[in-house]
């Protein structure tokens, strides 16, 4: 199947190519819209969420996520060894993978809430996002295909 995605994109390169500058021209439009909005207002639903039922939501999302777990099947093999006992391995590799995720989705959440209590209401917010975007067009613009 993959030889297969490899020969067409071969064939149609130039569609890649054309495909990459709409893209280009999509986030350009982006920036430009984000530069010339007002300051947003966010409505907020009435229902408050607490920082540990967004952890418990994000692990719950990181733990049932196929992609996740099908690259796990596919990556944790490379790390048990037969000399070892398979289970405290796996045991092992599962835990860090965890603690790993708890720290990722921990430091997001924290940066966000910082971040959007100083962004709201401000009008660098979408200055800042047109930037992102702005960037996001020059990589995608330099990479050669």
């Amino acid at each position: 199947m993959l030889s297969g995605l490899g020969v067409l994109i071969q064939r149609y390169a130039g569609a890649l190519v054309l495909l990459k500058w709409c893209g280009v021209a999509y986030l350009v439009y982006l920036a430009k819209k984000a530069f010339r909005s007002g300051v947003n207002t966010v409505t907020v639903s009435s229902q408050t969420m607490t920082v540990s039922k967004m952890m418990l939501s994000a692990m719950a999302v990181s733990l049932t996520n196929p992609k996740a777990l099908l690259a796990s099947l596919m990556i944790y093999p490379l790390f048990i060894t037969s000399s070892g006992a398979y289970i405290s391995q796996a045991v092992a590799l599962v835990a860090v993978a965890i603690a790993i995720s708890f720290s990722i989705y921990a430091t997001y959440i924290v940066g966000a809430s910082k971040l959007g209590k100083h962004l709201r209401g401000s009008k660098w917010a979408n200055k800042i996002v047109a930037s992102f975007y702005l960037g996001a067009a020059g990589v995608l613009a330099s990479k050669s295909t």
